[in-house]
C-alpha cells in the first residue's frame, strides 16, 4: 500500500498469518514524508495551519493482543495550531522512538511562537497487566498555552502563559502526577464551562 501525493510519500505492507498463533502478523511502514497538513485534515478540526513534515520507519509483529514494535518518527520543521487553544507550536528535529515495550522521547522539545521551550523527557511502556507504565518529565518556562479570542462555543479563551515542572509516573490505571503548573497573569485567561 502506498500514499503518494500532496506532499506525502509513505509505503506500507504487512502479512496476516492464519495458522500461526505466536506470529499472527507482521507489518512495516516507511514514511519518507508525511505532510503535517495531511494530519490536520484527519484531525477533524483539532489542528489547523499545519506545515512541515514527518518521516520515519516502523515495524510491528507478533500477536494482535500482544504486538511488538520498533521504529522512529521524526519531526522536520513542523508547525501547527491547536484550534481550541489558538496556540501555535513548532517542532523541529525531534524524534519519538518505538522500541518494544517502550515509546521514548529524549528531551523532546516543542516551541511556542516566542520560541519558549516545553521539554518532555521519558517513556511510556507496556507492562504485564496490559496497562502502560509512565515515566515522563515535563518542563517549561513562560510557555504560551492559550492564545484564543472569545468566540461562540469557546470553552477557553484569552491569553495564558505557564511555567511547568511536572513528573508523571505510575501507570495509566493509577498515574502519579507531581509538580507545579503556574499560570501567569490569570486575568487574561477565561474558562467557560457549560
Amino acid at each position: 500500500m502506498s500514499l503518494i501525493g500532496n506532499g506525502n510519500d509513505i509505503a506500507a505492507n504487512g502479512n496476516y498469518y492464519l495458522d500461526n498463533e505466536l506470529q499472527q502478523f507482521d507489518a512495516t511502514a516507511v514514511i519518507e514524508k508525511l505532510n503535517m497538513a495531511t494530519l490536520a485534515g484527519l484531525s477533524r478540526g483539532a489542528i489547523k495551519n499545519a506545515t512541515g513534515n514527518l518521516h520515519g520507519n516502523f515495524k510491528g509483529n507478533g500477536k494482535f493482543a500482544d504486538p511488538r514494535w520498533k521504529g522512529d518518527l521524526n519531526f522536520d520543521t513542523t508547525k501547527f495550531t491547536l484550534t481550541q487553544l489558538g496556540t501555535a507550536f513548532k517542532i523541529n528535529s525531534q524524534q519519538i522512538i518505538f522500541d518494544y515495550p517502550a515509546v521514548t522521547v529524549n528531551n523532546f522539545t516543542i516551541r511556542d511562537t516566542l520560541d519558549h521551550l516545553l521539554k518532555i523527557d521519558g517513556s511510556v511502556s507496556v507492562n504485564k497487566v496490559k496497562s502502560l507504565d509512565i515515566n515522563l518529565d515535563i518542563d517549561a518556562k513562560d510557555f504560551i498555552i492559550l492564545n484564543a479570542p472569545k468566540a461562540i462555543n469557546s470553552e477557553f479563551y484569552g491569553y495564558a502563559v505557564a511555567d511547568i515542572d511536572i513528573k508523571v509516573t505510575g501507570n495509566t490505571v493509577s498515574p502519579n502526577i507531581e509538580g507545579d503548573i503556574a499560570i501567569k497573569d490569570k486575568k487574561q485567561y477565561h474558562h467557560h464551562h457549560t
